[in-house]
């Protein structure tokens, strides 16, 4: 479990600085969908760490949902990459992420 609370709290804070870097970038990147995914992705991270972190007996479906956005996230942000190396460092986090919540929601993971 602690090694997804680190890989939540690790997209958290990728998703964070994307959104920053893709508003100064403009155009696509700015793009109101793009920075709300990125915005729901880390803070779905970071609610999926807290309920981790305390033993939350329903962090299995906060994982769940956690992995569901990050896959997203991951997807558009790849779509978007276009050789920035911030945003391809978050979409991998967000893959990551997606993996590590999606194995703690079928509850491979104690």
């Amino acid at each position: 479990m602690d090694a997804c609370v680190t890989s939540c709290l690790e997209c958290h804070r990728a998703c964070t600085e994307t959104a920053a870097r893709c508003l100064q970038l403009g155009g696509k990147h700015a793009f109101f969908e793009h920075q709300v995914l990125l915005l729901d992705c880390a803070a779905i991270c970071n609610i999926a760490a807290d309920f981790m972190s305390r033993s939350s007996p329903r962090h299995r479906g906060v994982c769940r949902v956690c992995s569901r956005i990050c896959l997203a996230c991951a997807e558009v942000c790849e779509q978007m990459i276009e050789g920035n190396q911030k945003i391809r460092a978050c979409a991998d986090a967000c893959r990551r992420c997606s993996e590590c919540c999606l194995r703690m929601a079928e509850g491979s993971e104690e």
